[in-house]
């Protein structure tokens, strides 16, 4: 698995996959629209490459979280994993190949069958700079995308060719849907969330390194997630305590509370289904491990979930910092590091009368003193001894921030 990792922050995330034979040039496509190239090396994918990239549609930033699936057949079993959650199918073939585009009808209904109803799919005639091999016209793939509902683009991942316009297109029929409401990003399982997560790149100095990857947590969690009591429990608890103590009205006027703890615990959730084990395989380091390896909060130890949790909860925070920015309402500072020494804190939040409150520290039990003048915005998960809980308080007496009316219902 090869990852393509791009750090930003984006309004939303949509979830896309690359789809059909072998020898499409799949590969291809996803590595022009990443780096704006050519990949010369044209070896078969073997099991998933996976990349990521922020467009802008309008004034919105979009990151499209990419995962190009190997067209083999002994593969198929493992790409069919990858439909769950997509928001778009790039559905590829080669029109030097007529094989190929005789294919593309199995591959149609793998994606309807497998993905969200409301998946959109693109049908993709590649190597159009081939054109004096050509086998399928271009009338041929136009004429199969109207009948079965599908957009359709010839492309050259060669010259670059349409090659952008394909994501943007897709990504501007998904953000159309959104606006239109006939996409909801809390929904399960349609492939788009609000964006706030950054990625960063893996690195390392060995030459065998595998990257296990569980179901992705885009558009809400997965069904397998969701019967998950513990990611129930951390919801709950998130939507109850951001209920309960949130009354800043940064974050009152910009999203509603349970948006704003589902952004959350997806955000962290989403980085916890990405492992990283490097492996030897002469000497059989870590191959076993990489077998058994989980993906599931259970998997991490307390320690890796508490700094994924604390993350995500303080880039939510300064999104809405930006936003508040934005919108002329009163904003919130933060600063300090995630990795206090004992004299330091973890974070602290400055009002617009530098009026500074240390954030409380990581803790496992929830203990929350409100005085009478003072309101608090609080994200807390469970408890359990299995998963760690970390409170973030924010604190002001500043009465332009005071809101003494009760929140919004859920």
């Amino acid at each position: 698995l090869k990852l393509y990792n791009v750090c930003d922050i984006s309004d939303y995330l949509f979830k896309f996959l690359i789809i059909g034979n072998s020898g499409t040039g799949k590969s291809c496509v996803l590595h022009q629209f990443l780096e704006n190239k050519f990949k010369q090396d044209t070896a078969h994918t073997i099991g998933i490459e996976f990349g990521s990239k922020v467009v802008k549609i309008q004034d919105r930033s979009i990151k499209l979280q990419v995962w190009d699936t190997a067209g083999q057949e002994r593969f198929r079993s493992l790409t069919k994993n990858y439909y769950n959650g997509a928001a778009c199918a790039l559905l590829v073939y080669d029109i030097t190949c007529r094989q190929s585009f005789n294919a593309i009808a199995q591959w149609l209904s793998d994606a309807r069958s497998l993905a969200s109803p409301q998946i959109i799919v693109i049908l993709i005639g590649n190597k159009k700079d081939l054109e004096d091999r050509r086998e399928v016209t271009f009338m041929e793939g136009s004429q199969f995308a109207q009948e079965n509902g599908m957009l359709f683009l010839e492309t050259s991942a060669l010259t670059g060719e349409n090659i952008e316009e394909t994501f943007l297109r897709c990504a501007r029929s998904i953000l159309t849907k959104i606006e239109s409401g006939e996409l909801d990003p809390n929904r399960v399982g349609y492939g788009i969330q609000f964006g706030h997560v950054e990625m960063k790149p893996i690195k390392s100095d060995r030459s065998n390194v595998h990257v296990v990857v569980g179901e992705p947590i885009v558009g809400g969690l997965t069904p397998a997630d969701d019967d998950d009591p513990k990611v129930r429990q951390m919801i709950q608890y998130a939507v109850q305590q951001l209920n309960e103590k949130s009354k800043e009205p940064f974050l009152r006027k910009l999203i509603s509370l349970k948006n704003a703890a589902v952004q959350v615990v997806q955000g962290a959730l989403y980085h916890l289904n990405i492992l990283v084990a490097e492996t030897d395989c002469k000497k059989g380091e870590n191959v076993e491990n990489v077998q058994n390896c989980k993906t599931t909060p259970d998997g991490l130890s307390q320690e890796c979930f508490i700094k994924i949790w604390e993350r995500e909860w303080l880039n939510f925070i300064k999104v809405m910092k930006t936003k508040c920015k934005e919108a002329s309402l009163p904003a919130v500072n933060i600063t300090g590091t995630s990795k206090p020494a004992d004299d330091q804190q973890v974070g602290v939040i400055a009002t617009p009368e530098n009026n500074t409150i240390p954030a409380e520290e990581i803790i496992t039990t929830v203990a929350v003193d409100q005085e009478d003048d003072q309101q608090s915005s609080t994200a807390l998960i469970s408890s359990d001894a299995e998963i760690a809980a970390t409170l973030l308080t924010i604190t002001t007496t500043d009465d332009s921030l005071t809101n003494k009316t009760e929140p919004a219902g859920m």
